[in-house]
């Protein structure tokens, strides 16, 4: 997956979050659109542990905490930007 599919594969999200506020509704949104379990949400999180192995995805950071900002805020993504945090056995 590169970076092209993975943004498309976040629009339904980024769809479900244009232009509203951050708060409960927002949350309550989101998790209808991508609930845990959810096909949507397997195929992200498969998308961001590949994306982590292939290297182009959490460049930043070592060993168990990693992170790095994949998608800029832009037009595409209705001024939104895309981060993705990678934790192992953090406490």
């Amino acid at each position: 997956m590169d970076i092209r599919q993975f943004k498309t594969l976040l629009e339904p999200v980024v769809q479900t979050a244009a232009g509203r506020a951050l708060d409960t509704d927002l949350e309550r949104a989101l998790n209808a659109a991508i609930a845990p379990g959810s096909a949507l949400f397997r195929d992200v999180e498969r998308a961001c542990h590949e994306a982590i192995a292939a290297g182009w995805m959490c460049t930043q950071g070592e060993g168990r905490r990693r992170f790095g900002r994949v998608i800029e805020p832009g037009e595409e993504t209705a001024g939104l930007s895309v981060d993705v945090v990678d934790l192992t056995d953090i406490v």
